[in-house]
């Protein structure tokens, strides 16, 4: 056996081949559970997605809520009634989105895909559940109250901001490119 003082990775692959299979493997292992790992954050977010959007007690909570203004909000935590069919409602959903936003940040949704779908509505919700957010956390004396939710909907409104105002343009000029090409160049 010659000594191997020059190049380290020729050294090896001559006196110890299978260390390069092995770390080859170890490789395409990692790869592998990163993809899966992807898929399963997408998955995590596709039931999210369905479950929402069929879930009997949210669909009620909209319901009640629809038309509440603001003030009849802070009358609700004023009223100090979380039995109220109003903040019981304005409760439901916030607490969808606050485990929601738990599991954005712990890496179990797949953010993107989420932001993709309910930005709005995030945004939306929490814009006309302000004052009751506030209202609760001084009521309950914890500012820690829908803290994910909070996190979460003002780092969409950002980014969301900075879309607007950043990519508008470009993003109507290719847009319309699409159009303006045969359909089966863009597939």
């Amino acid at each position: 056996m010659d000594s191997c003082t020059g190049e380290f990775f020729y050294c090896l692959f001559r006196y110890q081949p299978v260390a390069i299979v092995a770390a080859l493997g170890l490789i395409i292992a990692s790869l592998g559970i990163l993809v899966q790992r992807k898929s399963w954050k997408q998955k995590n977010s596709l039931e999210f997605e369905a479950n929402y959007s069929k879930n009997k007690k949210i669909i009620e909570s909209y319901t009640v809520l629809d038309g509440i203004t603001k003030s009849q909000m802070r009358d609700a935590v004023k009223a100090k009634n979380i039995l109220d069919d109003k903040s019981a409602a304005m409760t439901t959903i916030l607490n969808v989105w606050e485990r929601a936003a738990n599991a954005i940040y712990k890496d179990i949704f797949d953010e993107e895909y989420l932001y993709q779908m309910y930005c709005n509505t995030v945004i939306g919700i929490y814009n006309k559940f302000y004052p009751f957010i506030q209202g609760r956390r001084d009521y309950r004396d914890n500012p820690r109250l829908f803290i994910l939710f909070e996190r979460l909907a003002l780092k969409w409104s950002y980014r969301r901001q900075e879309e607007d105002n950043d990519n508008i343009e470009s993003a109507l000029k290719y847009s319309h490119s699409l159009i303006k090409e045969p359909v089966n160049k863009i597939v």
